[in-house]
């Protein structure tokens, strides 16, 4: 579902209802959730739940880099992992607005 509405607010800065000039290239999951947000185009319980698929998608990474074998690792790898999934994301969005 988080990734669902994500794709549906690509579709609002695509129709023109948030400024291109407001989202950072480099952060661009991040900046189009808070300035949706900011606009009222997102409510908070909105941006909530694609952070809890973004989280959904971590644990999922980190077990897979564990090997299910823990789910304990150190916050430094997992601010490494959660870096790659939101590259990922900002990429797949910069490529199809």
């Amino acid at each position: 579902m988080g990734l669902e509405k994500q794709h549906n607010d690509l579709l609002l800065v695509k129709q023109k209802k948030i400024n291109n000039i407001q989202l950072l290239r480099n952060q661009y999951t991040i900046s189009l959730l808070n300035v949706g947000l900011r606009e009222g185009l997102l409510n908070s319980q909105e941006v909530y739940e694609v952070q809890i698929q973004l989280m959904q998608i971590l644990k999922e990474s980190i077990r897979r880099y564990t090997r299910e074998e823990s789910s304990s690792i150190s916050s430094d790898v997992a601010e490494e992992i959660l870096t790659s999934i939101l590259y990922a994301v900002d990429a797949f969005f910069v490529s199809v607005r």
